[in-house]
Parts: C-alpha cells; structure tokens; sequence
C-alpha cells in the first residue's frame, strides 16, 4: 500500500494490508545500504537499532557459501525489523546458485488483530541491476 493511498483514505486496514504494509517494510529493510559501522563495537544499545541496519554481505561474490550467508543476513534482518512476522524461514532456490539473481522464498506467520496467517514472499536479489523484489505467492 503506497503513502497516497493512505493520503487518499483508501487503506483498508485489513489483513491485505497488513501483508503489504510488511512488504513494503521488508523492501526497505533489505534494500539498505551496509550498515556504517559494521564490525564496530557499539555496544548493546545500539545492536538493535538503526545503526546496524542494512545488509552487509550482499557484495560477496555469487556462490552457495556466499548466497547462504546472504540469507542468514536476510533472515537476522527480518527477525530484527520486522516483528509482524514470526518464525521467520528463508529458503534459498538451488537453481539460482550459479546465476546473478539469487532467488530465494522468505515464509512466516504474520501476527495481527485479524489473527495469524502462514505466508510465502517470493524474493530475489538481482546483483547486475542492484535490486530486490519480493512479492506474496498464492502457494503456501
């Protein structure tokens, strides 16, 4: 759901919403830049905050080692940002392994006052273009 539709009074605010409004958010969250003071120690404060956010292996070079670390910081990223989604899952889609688009499915279950639902974002990294795209698949 885009900021004009909220603007313009059409949010709904039902659970379609809900599910987009965490799409919206995990497209952020993993389209961020590195954190900038990765590595340092900042502290337990800061562990949590914005200080850390961004994706910090995505500039490794493609492989399986590489593309399961990228996951793992997906998946962190996700469980630290994201808290409407629960019992985070992120599987990668062997397949794209050897190719420049890493695509992978991110599953969990959203918890919210219309109560909780299992789902399924289809996800992929492209690194030619430097983009992410996560959509909602129908197929839980």
């Amino acid at each position: 759901m885009s900021l004009m539709a909220k603007l313009k009074g059409q949010w709904r605010g039902d659970v379609d919403d809900v599910r987009d409004a965490i799409i919206e958010n995990l497209s952020a969250v993993l389209s961020a830049r590195a954190p900038m003071w990765h590595g340092a120690n900042l502290g337990p404060l800061t562990s949590d905050s914005i200080a850390v956010f961004g994706m910090v292996s995505s500039l490794r070079s493609q492989g399986k080692s590489s593309s399961d670390l990228i996951l793992h910081d997906v998946k962190q990223l996700i469980v630290q940002f994201e808290p409407r989604l629960q019992d985070v899952v992120v599987e990668l889609d062997e397949s794209s392994v050897a190719t420049n688009k890493l695509k992978f499915r991110i599953e969990g279950l959203i918890s919210s006052k219309f109560g909780e639902e299992v789902v399924v974002f289809d996800s992929s990294l492209d690194f030619t273009t430097s983009s992410l795209d996560v959509r909602k698949t129908n197929l839980v």
